[in-house]
């Protein structure tokens, strides 16, 4: 039942008069009703999945350097590391055959470093032939030598030069001279054809240009050759076998 809003009778539900009064009833406002508001949306969250095992996929890593990479700078380590070890190697060997005085030449055993010169010893080096001219059997290069400082029966000193390290009695030298022997230098005592020099005869004025001296361990000198028929500049170095 409704209530007449003018004398407060009670009317039927949706009557447009008052059966009291006979007033005419205001149209009753019915609700409207209102669309629910949907509720505000949350943003979506978006989640990274764990990246599989590396025997399942493989994960992309700016910062980590690829498997050819990591490759590639071991075996330049290794490489510097070699390089290393070989030039220390190479500096202890020169150290070592420094400090031992020896060489190896030719495969033979030759002193370095020799600070004084003495009888009965043997030498080692190379004979070189320069600016030859003229006709003859010498010629323009470089061959071994071997010489001995030597002592006679009677106490003299004599030096000699030969192409072969084969030396017996009936070997011919190619340099052989008589000479007085100091510490640091021969100097040749050149008589009355007691000294030849290929195929010349020495005589007094051979004594400077023939004077070997001793400097930085090697002993040698240099000689303008001329028979005549040829003429040369000859140059020995040589250099003390060990004992």
């Amino acid at each position: 039942m409704a209530i007449c809003k003018y004398c407060g009778a009670e009317i039927p539900d949706n009557a447009k008069f008052c059966t009291e009064c006979g007033v005419r009833q205001p149209a009753l406002e019915q609700e409207v009703p209102t669309a629910p508001v949907p509720p505000a949306e949350e943003p979506p969250v978006y989640t990274f999945a764990e990246p599989l095992s590396d025997s399942k996929a493989k994960v992309w890593d700016p910062e980590r350097p690829s498997t050819g990479s990591r490759v590639v700078r071991i075996l330049a380590v290794l490489v510097i590391l070699v390089l290393l070890a070989s030039a220390v190697y190479l500096s202890l060997a020169d150290r070592d055959r420094a400090n031992s005085g020896h060489l190896k030449i030719n495969g033979f055993s030759l002193l370095s470093g020799v600070e004084k010169l003495e009888p009965d010893t043997d030498w080692y080096g190379d004979l070189q032939i320069r600016n030859h001219k003229g006709a003859g059997s010498l010629q323009n290069g470089s061959s071994e030598v071997w010489a001995s400082i030597g002592t006679s029966p009677d106490g003299l000193y004599y030096f000699e030069i030969y192409d072969t390290e084969d030396v017996d009695e009936d070997t011919t030298p190619l340099l052989s001279m008589w000479i007085d022997l100091y510490d640091d230098r021969i100097v040749p005592r050149i008589g009355d054809k007691d000294a030849w020099f290929f195929d010349i005869w020495l005589d007094a004025r051979d004594t400077a240009p023939l004077t070997l001296m001793l400097e930085d361990g090697r002993l040698g000198f240099s000689y303008p050759y001329n028979d005549g028929s040829e003429s040369c500049d000859i140059r020995v170095s040589l250099m003390r076998l060990s004992p």
